[in-house]
């Protein structure tokens, strides 16, 4: 690894240099030698770790794009709308956070209109959760109907479209 190291001290004992001072001078580049190695290995450690973190954040960024994507689609083809209508249309959430069975008629109407307002794509929605605020009045989704009613009242919403 360090030939060249031998041709100098080699080099230096030519020129009359004493074994111990030239012996000395190598190992000092020697000494310098390992540092620089030193420092370019953690540089190398430094870039690979840069990589690494920028590989990750890439994966990560493209994960979020295939599900905001994914998302996207399913809202442009209604099957959002399924994999609701499956999960149980009690849990269904009003864009105000709420879960049906706990909402109000009138926090369903709100919802309605809200859903009617913000793209065609949430027609359905909006004509179901119409009906339920109709049906409910004041009174709380969860207290005056049942999932079947729900379920009902979501194929009717279809059927209007």
């Amino acid at each position: 690894m360090f030939d060249y190291l031998r041709i100098d001290l080699q080099t230096l004992l030519d020129e009359g240099i004493s074994r111990s001072d030239a012996t000395a001078l190598v190992v000092k580049l020697v000494e310098a030698e390992e540092v620089k190695r030193k420092q370019v290995i953690e540089e190398a450690v430094n870039i690979a770790a840069s990589c690494a973190v920028s590989q990750a954040l890439t994966a990560h960024r493209r994960t979020i794009f295939r599900r905001a994507e994914k998302i996207s689609r399913d809202r442009a083809n209604g099957t959002d709308i399924i994999k609701e209508k499956l999960a149980g249309l009690m849990g269904f959430r009003l864009p105000s956070g709420t879960a049906l069975k706990d909402a109000t008629g009138v926090e369903c109407a709100e919802a309605a209109k809200f859903y009617m307002s913000s793209s065609m794509v949430h027609y359905h929605r909006a004509n179901f959760l119409q009906q339920i605020a109709d049906r409910v009045g004041k009174n709380v989704v969860g207290n005056t109907l049942q999932e079947t009613d729900l379920q009902q009242a979501y194929e009717t919403a279809g059927r209007l479209e």
